[in-house]
């Protein structure tokens, strides 16, 4: 990134927003560094504006991987309906 200063060109290094933490990024997201400014995506399973970002409840809206003789969990679990649910 290059600045003009009082006549001349001069470098600035951008610094790495999501590296050292100076962004609002909410927890559950994949943080981007940009030229002057970051990005925030929530992560699978979550959704949101990416400073805000809520647990989808896969079992809910039927996203989840469990076969069909399978109880589902929240956050992707899946567990046998015939042994114990998982911990």
């Amino acid at each position: 990134m290059q600045h003009r200063v009082y006549g001349r060109w001069s470098s600035c290094n951008d610094v790495d927003k999501c590296g050292d933490g100076a962004h609002n990024c909410d927890r559950h997201v994949v943080c981007g560094d940009l030229a002057g400014s970051f990005s925030c995506i929530c992560n699978t399973g979550y959704s949101g504006n990416g400073v805000t970002c809520s647990n989808d409840n896969q079992c809910v809206t039927n996203t989840h991987n469990c076969a069909g003789n399978a109880s589902c969990g929240d956050i992707g679990l899946c567990w046998k309906t015939d042994t114990p649910r998982p911990h």
